[in-house]
């Protein structure tokens, strides 16, 4: 199979020459629109990226609670067969196609004890109690025991009640424990002090991937925790994140867990990619499939656009970095949450980019509902739909055999609709896997960041002020927080002027990126 091109448009300046516009410039409300058209040519200021395995930079990968092991596991299992490296004790298949392609974006090299070369995953797995990890144990083969943390093990600062095991689907508990565990080792690192010596294994660090859930109490209070320091100690350093949103359920404080952990993803993070379990199976429901497996088949999808956000970095033709991923998704505004789509969902098979675009974008210019796995499904052409503006977009085609014209001119022939003072550009990568003889079925995986995130934002801010039952949280004191329900364990392991002012200052934080993206539909004031 020949080698697939690999462009990368330039960030963070745009200009027209990068546009390569095929109609004129556009003037509205004082904004100059340029035309979402562009032509197939490949615009001057592109770049080809070549690999070479000197420029390699680096992710760390970090894996926090039940979800975000589950996740993370099967992301980890998917990188190993790619590269034809075993789970059990990391070693590369002999006759594997990819034996002269260090993945070393997400690998390091160990040695076993008989000289032979073993890959070691530059992965952080973090839980605060056993469960997953020890249902995953053939999995853990090739990981490094010294990354990982099972909440069994917690310094001298905490008393005997309080290192019960689990964090009790509370986000206090799980932010509140994370600085204390420990990991399983003889001296008992603590988690940034495990996030150290791994940056340490690195000779180029771009960024950090974290995997977690945003309503447990583990993957949403321990993963802010872990997200928030990363910002404190690498400040330069690039953090993205897969967050998965959960289904309605009967945990009673998933509103409250889901509020303190969007603060941290919006404050604190370059990109968060947002997943939907309940949009996963409403998918899964609309295809008339069975209940059974609807879990298998929710990590599947999220996987999917795991494996495709990143194919550009494991492409071993190709490699471009997490970093320079975010800056082509993120738009002039401070937009950081981004919404995905894949396609095909199910039944995978052969598809040309043209009929993949139309999965994404319809013949009117509106996102497909059926597909999103982030933004509220409302009907086609209704106000839902017709509200909600495009700011970025990004395109990432796994295994197609198109030339890259042909591609171009499939993502150039849709006509989205973008926010009236955004650039009109759906940008994209296009990869080919040729590390088997037998290529998969073409697939791609669409990351948007659009004004309906508004809607995921404000679903979270209506269960919240359910639970106050209308009281202002703005407003509230310490004795009023009191009263609210179900807000004594968070009391009790915040204390009362804390824990009043976490929930105020996101409240704060949701409320202000939910004005952010309502305003975006419209013109730049």
């Amino acid at each position: 199979m020949p080698k697939s091109a690999f462009y990368l448009v330039s960030q963070p300046q745009i200009t027209a020459d990068v546009l390569n516009l095929s109609q004129p410039t556009q003037r509205r409300s004082g904004v100059t629109l340029t035309a979402r058209r562009y032509s197939a040519q490949k615009p001057s200021s592109c770049k080809r990226f070549v690999h070479s395995q000197y420029t390699v930079i680096q992710t760390i990968t970090i894996c926090v609670g039940q979800c975000g092991l589950q996740v993370g596991l099967d992301f980890w299992t998917a990188l190993a067969k790619e590269y034809g490296i075993s789970v059990k004790d990391g070693k590369q298949a002999t006759n594997s196609l990819t034996t002269a392609l260090p993945p070393a974006a997400f690998f390091h090299y160990g040695k076993h004890t008989d000289g032979s070369r073993k890959y070691v995953p530059r992965a952080i797995l973090l839980d605060l109690e056993p469960g997953v990890l020890a249902d995953n144990k053939e999995t853990l083969g090739f990981m490094n025991p010294a990354n990982i943390v099972t909440g069994e093990h917690f310094d001298a600062a905490l008393d005997e009640e309080t290192k019960a095991a689990g964090a009790g689907n509370n986000w206090a508990h799980g932010f509140t424990k994370a600085p204390h565990v420990r990991s399983r080792r003889v001296r008992g690192e603590s988690v940034m002090q495990i996030v150290k010596r791994e940056v340490s294994h690195t000779n180029r660090l771009d960024s950090f991937l974290v995997v977690h859930s945003v309503a447990g109490g583990t993957g949403s209070g321990m993963g802010s925790w872990v997200i928030e320091q990363l910002r404190l100690s690498y400040p330069s350093t690039s953090i993205a994140t897969v967050s998965v949103f959960p289904n309605a359920s009967d945990v009673t404080v998933q509103p409250y867990n889901m509020l303190l952990t969007l603060r941290r993803l919006i404050s604190h993070t370059d990109a968060a990619i947002i997943v939907s379990n309940e949009n996963i199976d409403g998918i899964l429901q609309r295809q008339a499939a069975p209940a059974k497996g609807r879990q298998r088949f929710d990590n599947d999808v999220i996987l999917r656009v795991m494996l495709g956000w990143t194919a550009a970095i494991r492409t071993p033709t190709q490699r471009s970095a997490v970093s320079e991923l975010i800056r082509m998704m993120r738009g002039p505004r401070s937009v950081n949450l981004f919404c995905p789509s894949c396609a095909p969902v199910r039944n995978p098979r052969i598809i040309r980019a043209k009929a993949l675009m139309a999965s994404f974008v319809d013949s009117n210019g509106y996102l497909v509902a059926d597909n999103q796995l982030a933004l509220p499904r409302g009907s086609p052409g209704d106000d839902l739909s017709k509200s909600n503006k495009i700011i970025t977009a990004l395109t990432v085609f796994q295994n197609t055999t198109e030339s890259v014209e042909a591609v171009e001119a499939a993502v150039g022939a849709v006509r989205p609709a973008f926010a009236p003072w955004a650039i009109p550009m759906w940008k994209h990568i296009q990869t080919a896997s040729s590390r088997s003889p037998k290529p998969p079925s073409a697939s791609a995986v669409t990351v948007v960041s659009c004004s309906g995130m508004a809607h995921v934002l404000r679903k979270v801010e209506g269960a919240v002020s359910r639970m106050l039952s209308g009281r202002s949280l703005e407003q509230m004191t310490t004795e009023q927080l009191k009263k609210v329900p179900f807000m004594d364990t968070y009391l009790q392991a915040l204390g009362a002027p804390e824990c009043l002012d976490q929930f105020q200052e996101a409240y704060t934080v949701l409320t202000g990126a939910i004005e952010l993206y309502t305003q975006a539909a419209h013109a730049r004031p």
